[in-house]
């Protein structure tokens, strides 16, 4: 692939939802610009395949129902060599944030789930969406790597032969930040956010309009991305139990 020197398969998965190929256009085309296979998971289906989706190395699942973010993690059951990063259908990757993924895998002996942006929970926490988490953005500067207790899984990767995330363990919707972070710290499985510039995964169109983190912040009511309530219940249910 261009810019990524690997003699082994680079796949991409994400989720999305029909009324986003607005945005999904951009990431789609630079995700191809250095994965091998794309994999698009719809949260509903579309009357017609959109063209963005029709190269060869695009595998499209789509069966009608929306299990939200969860879909971005259907083919960690499937994928068992080489390096998978896991995507949103609103940002926009380059070419370096592979390149410096496929070295960060690499350092830590592919034993570690690496990504670009992470928080840290402090012991007391109460709410998750709240002032509880130390934030490491995607969009800043990082100096260093650092161990977190969550990674953004919009922005991810791991190699697959060295780290096993089961898509079972993603049992509910649009939680799977909190979901990947209480089974690796289970299974211990290191979380790193990487040291990177803030510019190797811009914001695409939808960004800020239907994203989980901006109604769950918000606590956006009647919203099904608004999940502020269930992600600390399920925080508070499983995080001291997963030490």
């Amino acid at each position: 692939m261009r810019g990524v020197h690997t003699h082994e398969p680079i796949v991409a998965s994400l989720a999305t939802l029909p009324e986003r190929i607005g945005s999904l256009h951009d990431t789609i085309a630079s995700l191809l610009a250095w994965a091998n296979r794309v994999n698009v998971f719809v949260n509903g289906s579309y009357r017609a395949m959109p063209q963005v989706l029709g190269d060869p190395r695009i595998e499209v699942l789509q069966n009608g129902i929306n299990i939200g973010d969860q879909g971005k993690f259907y083919w960690t059951r499937h994928t068992k060599r080489g390096y998978h990063f896991i995507c949103d259908d609103d940002l926009i990757y380059s070419p370096r944030y592979a390149e410096l993924m496929i070295e960060k895998i690499e350092e830590y002996q592919r034993r570690a789930i690496v990504g670009v942006h992470g928080s840290v929970l402090i012991p007391t926490f109460d709410d998750y969406y709240s002032g509880d988490r130390e934030v490491f953005s995607f969009t800043e500067d990082k100096p260093e790597d650092r161990r977190v207790d969550f990674l953004g899984t919009g922005a991810i990767a791991f190699h697959a032969a060295g780290v096993e995330i089961p898509f079972e363990v993603f049992d509910k919707p649009n939680m799977a930040d909190v979901i990947l972070g209480v089974f690796a710290k289970r299974s211990r499985i290191p979380l790193v956010c990487v040291e990177s510039p803030g510019t190797l995964v811009a914001k695409g169109y939808w960004a800020q309009k239907r994203s989980i983190y901006e109604h769950s912040s918000s606590n956006a009511i009647d919203s099904p991305f608004n999940v502020r309530a269930a992600a600390n219940h399920y925080l508070k249910s499983h995080w001291i139990v997963a030490s």
